[in-house]
């Protein structure tokens, strides 16, 4: 029987938790039957106890506390990451120097995995630890290509920040970097450009690029035979969202909407710091509401007709987006929004070159219900069967029994390198 074992800071739980625990859950619940999983998790998403029984019982496998010590405890706060963030003599940045204690190693030793999973890819001293097993690091993204377009947004200059994003991203790019020290080891990412970035700094093809699979389905009728459609936009007010969301809200407070296309539709914004933005909506007369948490996140979003992604800086892929395609919502967003997802611009999404065109695709939405009835059926269709754990994790087995890339991301969608 083969051994794998895997190592997070994220508790693994089949939604996300306080954090992207979902990607490493749903892959390694569709593991082969005769694979055996332990799980070392320092629990940085605080997952309770129920939560980790209810993952231990569903993954079939055992997930033991790493204990934190007092350094780890501050490598791994999120308080103190801010404070070594200013400090210049730090070359990585401080989750890097996180390191597994010598029972935890001892343990693993007497394990003895055929595989390790590690999650994310900052821990760069555990893989270093951990060198004369074979590592599959798991992004999940390309962290220097966040902060390379996080530099290119408005974000970043309105908040005067481009000081510590600088500090940042070249802290990021020397962590990416160094993964060329560590043998043994490839690096397994969500985006086909963060892959490509990765391996520029790398000078070497460390790192692979698979799909990122959708989380629990759930099914819903298609129809957009009644008003009003209920449009839902869920996350953050934060940086990722920042200059796409704001220039709609300008659009929107302006009366650029007139009035037969505003009163067909209502608007929820689910998630935190959305407040300004929904007051400024409902004095515009708009039909807006707010909800800042729910407790099953794929069945409130089944009661929505259409979600928007105003998505200005990302990278990697989107788990939102994918729950929102494999329900059967009529997905509209950016080209961020829809990167490295199995969907086509007008077959099966809607996406947007300017946030000013989403007036006008409210009136098509309008005038062509059907369409984009299918739309959104098309869309459900694609993530269901070219995202699916199964076969990502078949495609990633495959690739480590035979140490062979074979996976096409032009099969995907088109891609470029920007």
């Amino acid at each position: 029987m083969k051994k794998f074992l895997l190592i997070t800071h994220y508790t693994p739980t089949k939604e996300n938790y306080n954090g992207p625990s979902a990607l490493m859950y749903h892959l390694l619940k569709n593991r082969p039957n005769s694979i055996e999983l332990k799980i070392f998790t320092s629990n940085k998403n605080l997952a309770p106890q129920r939560i980790i029984n209810e993952s231990s019982a569903n993954l079939n496998a055992d997930i033991s506390y790493i204990p934190l010590s007092l350094r780890n405890r501050i490598l791994t706060s999120n308080k103190i990451a801010k404070v070594f963030r200013f400090l210049k003599f730090h070359k990585l940045s401080a989750d890097c120097y996180y390191a597994l204690p010598a029972s935890v190693l001892k343990q693993i030793n007497l394990f003895n995995p055929d595989l390790i999973f590690l999650y994310p890819h900052t821990n760069l001293t555990i893989a270093q630890q951990l060198s004369k097993y074979k590592i599959i690091a798991c992004g999940p993204d390309c962290v220097s290509l966040h902060y390379s377009r996080l530099l290119r947004d408005s974000f970043c200059f309105k908040n005067n920040i481009e000081k510590n994003i600088l500090s940042q991203y070249h802290k990021r790019l020397m962590m990416e970097k160094s993964w060329n020290t560590i043998n043994n080891t490839s690096l397994y990412l969500v985006g086909y450009t963060d892959t490509q970035y990765f391996n520029i700094i790398n000078n070497k093809e460390k790192a692979f690029f698979f799909p990122h699979p959708h989380y629990e389905l759930k099914d819903k009728i298609i129809s957009f035979n009644h008003s009003p459609l209920k449009i839902l936009i869920s996350g953050k007010y934060d940086l990722y969202t920042y200059s796409d969301i704001t220039n709609l809200i300008n659009i929107l407070e302006n009366n650029k909407l007139d009035h037969s296309i505003k009163d067909s539709y209502s608007i929820t914004f689910l998630g935190k710091k959305w407040e300004k933005l929904v007051h400024i909506l409902k004095k515009a007369n708009y039909n807006v509401s707010h909800k800042l948490w729910v407790d099953d996140y794929v069945s409130y979003i089944s009661q929505f007709d259409i979600q928007l992604f105003p998505i200005s800086v990302g990278s990697g892929t989107k788990g939102k987006v994918l729950d929102a395609l494999s329900t059967g919502l009529l997905c509209i967003g950016s080209k961020y929004a829809f990167e490295n997802i199995a969907v086509k611009n007008g077959t099966s999404c809607i996406m947007y070159n300017n946030i000013n065109e989403i007036p006008k695709i409210l009136k098509y939405i309008l005038e062509c219900k059907y369409d984009c009835e299918i739309i959104a059926q098309n869309g459900k269709n694609e993530i269901r069967k070219k995202h699916s754990p199964l076969l990502i994790i078949n495609s990633i087995m495959e690739f480590y029994t035979n140490n062979e890339y074979k996976f096409e991301a032009k099969d995907y969608f088109k891609v470029d390198l920007k």
